[in-house]
């Protein structure tokens, strides 16, 4: 990600669990993203890093911005 030192939500939004899969993505249209999955409630999120923190993208928004542009 874009701010080496920016850690990692340690802990589910929704259920506050700890076990989460994290794994960092680049989208189709080059948007750095987080995608972390809650072991325990299955809570699924796309964070990418502003202003100094974490921002949950809609899933709409992540879904436009992994579409291929048409020719």
């Amino acid at each position: 990600m874009s701010e080496p030192g920016l850690d990692a939500p340690e802990r589910c939004v929704q259920c506050g669990g700890g076990g989460m899969t994290r794994l960092p993505m680049v989208l189709t249209d080059g948007t750095e993203v987080l995608f972390v999955s809650c072991h325990s409630c299955e809570q699924r999120q796309w964070l990418t890093e502003e202003e100094g923190g974490w921002t949950a993208l809609p899933i709409e928004s992540v879904l436009a911005r992994t579409q291929k542009p048409t020719r």
